[in-house]
């Protein structure tokens, strides 16, 4: 029992290390000596546990965007009784915080996002990511009424995670051009009055249509 715990904590330690890489550099210019320094132990450890760089990316994606599609069934909770202002503040605040404490998940979209355009080459695991947002669409669409068709739904939440993706994701170039530091309040409290400025109105079009 103790060996297996203690292999499930060595597994776990990598994952935490691969995350921050990846969450740094693309799928093609990390690497497993990268993520060994990290977490400050042997490469030949994660040969170990993974068979290589594809299968730990990988688990890696499913891992994120598994995390991604319950956290936001968390934060749609509660958010139906209250008004559309309020309850679409709250949550971006639920959202926005989770990308604070979880900087690495958005960053790893981020950083794969242009290899993702390249049909000669297949990133293992980036399939997870449209199959959780398709997720998060049903969530949004499950926990709203709404007299809009589905199609106006998807383009809704499509469009606004597009756009949490760019601010959150990329916050390092974006918060450089407005002169903020991108993990400063300042920041995050521009992003969340940019993103209330841009799809508040759309979401009560979408309500009260």
């Amino acid at each position: 029992m103790e060996k297996i715990k203690k292999k499930e904590l060595t597994r776990d330690k990598i994952l935490t290390s691969a995350r921050k890489v990846f969450a740094k550099h693309s799928y093609g210019a990390a690497s497993i000596r990268m993520i060994a320094s990290e977490g400050g132990f042997d490469f030949g450890l994660i040969r170990y546990h993974f068979n290589n760089k594809a299968d730990l990316f990988e688990t890696i994606m499913k891992q994120v965007c598994d995390e991604l599609y319950l956290k936001n069934k968390e934060w749609m909770e509660g958010i139906e009784e209250m008004r559309p202002e309020d309850g679409f503040s709250l949550y971006i605040d639920r959202f926005l915080k989770y990308n604070f404490d979880h900087p690495e998940t958005l960053g790893i979209f981020m950083n794969n996002i242009y290899l993702a355009e390249d049909p000669e080459l297949e990133i293992p695991g980036y399939s997870y990511l449209p199959k959780a947002l398709s997720l998060m669409r049903e969530t949004f669409e499950q926990n709203t009424s709404m007299n809009a068709s589905r199609d106006e739904i998807y383009r809704f939440v499509d469009s606004f995670n597009a756009q949490v993706l760019m601010f959150a994701g990329a916050s390092s170039c974006n918060a450089k051009m407005l002169n903020l530091e991108p993990r400063s309040k300042e920041y995050r409290l521009w992003v969340k009055n940019t993103l209330m400025y841009i799809f508040l109105p759309h979401l009560k079009r979408l309500l009260f249509k």
